[in-house]
């Protein structure tokens, strides 16, 4: 799973104009010129999921992972018997901490701020 943001901007560029009256260009970046993806790759049938937005925050992060949820719910509920017996398996005699699976779902993220707010 990853984020990123597509936007349009001004770049330098060669124009003619009287000398000494050397154009402008605005660095300002313009919010409605962009647009941002959350994106991520179920390993089991191939597919991907997206989640458009106009921002990266934490709201739309929730907002991501409760689309992953929400696509997933029906193979997890289907799969969970057979999770459960490696959990338990896997897990057996380990203190909390120390367990190695505790979900259906593993998700690799980076150090973005809205990846690790409350």
């Amino acid at each position: 799973m990853d984020e990123m943001t597509l936007r349009q901007e001004h770049t330098a560029f060669y124009r003619w104009s009287q000398k000494g009256n050397t154009p402008k260009v605005s660095g300002r970046r313009d919010p409605k010129t962009r647009v941002s993806f959350f994106g991520g790759l179920c390993l089991s049938n191939k597919k991907q999921i997206v989640h458009l937005t106009n921002k990266q925050d934490t709201e739309e992060m929730i907002e991501f992972l409760e689309l992953i949820k929400k696509k997933y719910t029906e193979q997890i509920q289907e799969k969970l018997p057979e999770h459960l017996k490696i959990l338990l398996k896997t897990n057996q005699g380990e203190k909390e901490k120390d367990k190695k699976y505790k979900g259906l779902i593993l998700i690799c993220l980076d150090g973005a701020g809205f990846h690790r707010s409350k």
